[in-house]
């Protein structure tokens, strides 16, 4: 039976009732309200978006400026942001509707702030024209290339300076920061546009950078958070690796997070010059995992060797479906989960980098679903096609993620990582496997649950 043809004949109830059962319905009438408030923001925002390139780059930092043009003429240009890259590359500003310039200079001291009386190269879009910005507008190909010390049309700018943007790439943070729990989930899902402000999306090193291990970025789901990964960072082999989390608000739109993901890890693969990681994502993050190496396979994707999807629904949710087409305000992300939108359907369109390894772990707890996600989903034909390994638990969405069997088949799987040599749990040879171990003592209760 086709999609369309049940959601048809659902009934409020059953909409209400299946995303209930996935914690995907707020508690309230209010959270609603305040979705519906973040999603008019984001809506009545623009973005402008572009690639800075600089002409024998010598490894300065780059800070792309922002500029408003003032409403009254001749007055002086207003600085509105500032970005700090570590390398030439893509960009992008999220800004009210308006008139504005975007400027980019070498920042040869590190100063973060452009010095007449130095010897730094800076250039503008269009040489310093205005670019004027309607709401909801995507203005795209908004690329500057620096070459020289072009500041001719330059405006008059007002005196005023921007604090470095709290940039939380990169930043050593503790798991058992408050910002990394439970709290967190709902508040990215429900209010995305206040989960930038406060606590800000980022992505963390949960220690200080060490060269000599191999990063292994955890990404969690829909209404998920960091300390969901707790138990499989605490088991995982602290001598080859170092555990990073990615935090973001899970209701924003997939395609965004994923451009987000990708400007962060240029950046911090410029900063550190690692030459290869592993991502380990659950449930939605695992689909956004795949769309990120989908998007990304000649850029930052290929520095990724081995990726493990843990009870990700990787054929899309109905239950999205019907949230899309029924509920009375829809979450960004409910379209990318959406098995008949425009992101499940092409998810595998483009292959995984070469030599990148693929371990697909699932679960469930009576042959059909894990409480959450169906066993149908998880084991996406596409996706098992692809898969290195595969490996199944008896247990639920978020019990899987306490299971020290789990944690032992993880670091099984990111063994290989890298140039690390070949290390294995046991003397599996079959690619299909099951781990019929039951339930850990807090399995039962899909608390953390759905975290899609």
């Amino acid at each position: 039976m086709l999609l369309g043809e049940t959601t048809v004949r659902l009934q409020p109830i059953a909409v209400f009732t299946a995303l209930t059962a996935l914690g995907l319905l707020p508690a309230s009438g209010c959270m609603l309200g305040a979705l519906q408030d973040n999603l008019d923001e984001l809506d009545y925002h623009a973005r402008i978006s572009g690639e800075i390139d600089v002409e024998d780059w010598d490894g300065s930092p780059i800070v792309i400026g922002l500029l408003r043009l003032a409403d009254i003429d001749g007055a002086p240009d207003h600085p509105v942001d500032k970005i700090e890259m570590h390398g030439p590359g893509e960009y992008f500003f999220i800004v009210a509707p308006g008139r504005y310039r975007v400027v980019a200079y070498e920042d040869t001291n590190r100063n973060f702030h452009w010095d007449e009386d130095e010897h730094e190269r800076i250039a503008a879009y269009n040489n310093f024209a205005p670019i004027p910005v309607q709401t909801g507008e995507e203005r795209g190909r908004v690329d500057i290339r620096v070459t020289d010390r072009d500041v001719r049309n330059a405006p008059e700018i007002a005196d005023e300076e921007l604090q470095r943007r709290r940039r939380l790439v990169g930043v050593v943070m503790p798991m058992e920061s408050t910002r990394f729990g439970p709290a967190s989930g709902p508040h990215g899902l429900w209010t995305p546009m206040e989960f930038l402000e406060d606590p800000g999306w980022g992505l963390f090193f949960l220690g200080a950078y060490d060269p000599n291990k191999v990063p292994v970025l955890f990404v969690h789901g829909i209404s998920g958070y960091p300390q969901e990964f707790a138990s499989l960072v605490a088991g995982l082999d602290h001598e080859r690796f170092q555990a990073w989390v990615l935090h973001y608000p899970s209701g924003f739109d997939l395609e965004l997070i994923a451009s987000v993901v990708q400007r962060a890890l240029n950046d911090l693969r410029r900063q550190h010059g690692y030459d290869h990681m592993c991502l380990v994502a659950h449930s939605m993050g695992g689909v956004l995992a795949r769309l990120f190496l989908k998007n990304y396979p000649d850029d930052e994707g290929r520095f990724v060797h081995t990726l493990v999807t843990i009870d990700s629904p990787l054929g899309g949710m109905v239950s999205a479906a019907m949230g899309v087409s029924s509920a009375p305000v829809v979450v960004p992300s409910w379209r990318n989960l959406d098995p008949e939108g425009a992101t499940i359907p092409s998810l595998y369109e483009i292959p995984l980098p070469e030599g990148l390894e693929y371990h697909l772990f699932f679960s469930h707890i009576d042959g059909q679903t894990d409480t959450v996600v169906s066993l149908g989903t998880q084991l996406r034909a596409e996706a098992m096609a692809e898969a290195t390994s595969m490996r199944g638990f008896s247990n639920t969405h978020g019990g899987v993620l306490r299971s020290a069997e789990t944690s032992r088949y993880l670091n099984s799987a990111l063994a290989r990582c890298g140039e690390m040599p070949a290390a294995s749990a046991d003397d599996e040879g079959d690619e299909v496997a099951a781990a019929e171990d039951g339930q850990d003592d807090n399995a039962t209760a899909p608390s953390s649950a759905a975290t899609e």
